[in-house]
């Protein structure tokens, strides 16, 4: 699914005539705390964008607007600034009313190569590489919590032959949920089906052979790695940099019942 949803989102309790769009059409953005409008770039460190910048691990809240194509990322509890703009407070408002929001943790290595890039080179770092991507993780469970693994092409250059689980990058124009179930029919054959509300409002009905399924994020990992150049790692370029969120599938059948 690689249609981009760009129509403007209304906004309840302000005038018809306010419409927020997209702030980069052509791609699904990652923001952080007070900066809804400032989208973090590939190999600038997420945690250390946060307001206590955690060492490690720490509760995040996470809210993504499938009509603003966008991920907020802020700490629990947050309170934006009073210096924010009208334009700020009205995006704000669209993404807030447009999205999903939820409560996970959120880590990084304590070897995050984005960190390392940005403490070493401070305000001279260059960021010219693009956005941070998203990307998809599925634990994909039975009736019984089995796991289903999948195996790697030994083709592949990044981990060939390797069992893992299935998952990937999240398309434009999708919401989590449409990730999940696209990258889980693409990996392992199983199809779950979507049912939306009559009104559109409310949360999609998830199902796979008629009974309900479950899916919710629990978890959220930056990734970082450096660049290579001639097949040699290149440190004093900003790395390439992923948020990978890791969703639990819960199947309400045995695995003798989900062919892969």
């Amino acid at each position: 699914m690689s249609s981009s949803n760009t129509e403007p989102t209304q906004l309840g309790g302000l005038s018809t005539a306010t419409q927020v769009q997209p702030l980069m059409p052509e791609n699904t953005i990652v923001t952080v705390g007070n900066k809804t409008m400032e989208p973090i770039q590939s190999g600038m460190c997420l945690m250390d964008k946060l307001a206590d910048s955690p060492d490690f691990m720490t509760k995040v809240q996470f809210t993504f607007s499938k009509p603003l194509q966008q991920l907020h990322i802020q700490p629990v509890n947050f309170a934006p600034e009073q210096a924010e703009s009208e334009q700020e407070v009205l995006h704000r408002i669209a993404l807030f009313s447009s999205g999903k929001t939820y409560e996970i943790a959120l880590a990084h290595s304590d070897r995050c190569w984005s960190h390392v890039f940005g403490y070493k080179y401070g305000d001279k770092a260059k960021y010219e590489g693009g956005l941070i991507r998203l990307a998809s993780c599925m634990v994909l469970q039975d009736e019984h919590d089995k796991v289903l693994l999948t195996k790697r092409s030994q083709n592949l250059r990044i981990f060939p032959g390797a069992w893992v689980l299935p998952g990937g990058h999240i398309d434009l124009g999708e919401s989590l949920e449409e990730c999940v179930i696209r990258e889980i029919l693409e990996e392992t054959g199983v199809q779950i089906e979507m049912q939306k509300q009559e009104d559109d409002q409310g949360p999609s009905i998830l199902t796979y052979k008629g009974r309900e399924v479950e899916v919710s994020p629990y978890f959220a990992y930056e990734s970082s790695i450096p660049q290579r150049v001639n097949n040699q790692y290149v440190l004093n370029v900003q790395p390439v940099g992923h948020l990978i969120i890791n969703f639990r599938v819960k199947l309400h059948l045995p695995s003798e019942e989900i062919p892969v």
